[in-house]
């Protein structure tokens, strides 16, 4: 716990600092690459899988929808201009603009390419 004026103004400093440092860091990141295990809890149970994320400046990206051994189940891809996205089972193939009103409708976040790295 900070105890006077003095503490609580360095630790200020200090994370003013850190954050510029890593704004910097992500304007010199060209390409990411990121896997997060995902877990859903809805009316028809629990749904476990991973997502493996890529990413390469200016806009590029790849989201994987992946079960627990490893199968795809869903590609959303994108080179920035257009996007295509699939999941399996299904008879329909998105394909278009890559901009955020576009993808956004397949993943729930005001997203496009260029964001991965914000």
């Amino acid at each position: 716990m900070l105890e006077s004026g003095a503490e609580l103004d360095r630790a200020r400093r200090l994370g003013t600092e850190l954050a510029r440092r890593m704004r910097a860091y992500a304007r010199q990141t060209t390409s990411m690459a990121y896997t997060t295990r995902m877990e859903f809890y809805g009316p028809n149970g629990v749904i476990k899988g991973k997502v493996d994320i890529l990413g390469k400046r200016p806009g590029s990206f790849r989201f994987e929808g992946l079960t627990p051994s490893d199968d795809t189940v869903a590609l959303l891809i994108s080179d920035g201009k257009r996007f295509m996205s699939h999941e399996r089972g299904q008879r329909v193939c998105y394909v278009g603009r890559a901009c955020v009103e576009n993808v956004s409708r397949l993943i729930p976040l005001p997203f496009d390419g260029e964001r991965l790295f914000d």
